[in-house]
């Protein structure tokens, strides 16, 4: 194993690979504990539709909505594998494709005064499950507050 630290960037929201091969989508991301209970799902899933005399094809489908919830909450999953491994979250980074955000979150790093945006969750009932929450630099003495809000560092 080489040294220094390990970065992974997860993507937000659906993972197409996972709605049509998830197992190997999982065994490709080494999520052997999901692994483990998607086939305990399709299992289940398989038995109920035999035990109630549902012919292969209502089977099938079940095995489909545990695959479209794979999809659906893949990432996120993959999120909590990698934090079980060690891993941390320590930012958020937009982009137009993972290379962008990768050279977007280095440069941050070699920025002191660009910081990584943070997640912060927003009211469930908003639709919006992250946003960015920006840090601008430090504010120079001279600067006031605009608003109703008194100046930063009132001088006696």
């Amino acid at each position: 194993m080489s040294e220094g630290l390990e970065t992974r960037f997860v993507k937000e929201g659906i993972s197409w690979m996972a709605l049509f091969f998830a197992p190997l989508w999982l065994i490709f991301h080494r999520m052997w504990l999901v692994l483990f209970a998607t086939l305990l799902l399709y299992v289940i899933a398989i038995a109920a539709a035999n035990a109630v005399g549902l012919d292969a094809g209502p089977a099938l489908s079940l095995v489909l909505v545990v695959n479209i919830i794979i999809a659906l909450e893949g990432n996120n999953l993959r999120r909590w594998t990698l934090k079980r491994g060690g891993f941390q979250e320590i930012g958020v980074v937009t982009g137009r494709s993972l290379e962008h955000c990768e050279r977007r979150f280095f440069e941050s790093l070699l920025d002191p005064y660009k910081k990584l945006p943070q997640r912060r969750e927003l009211h469930p009932a908003s639709g919006i499950q992250s946003t960015l929450a920006t840090l601008r630099q430090p504010a120079k003495e001279s600067e006031s507050v605009v608003g109703l809000f008194p100046e930063p560092d009132p001088k006696p």
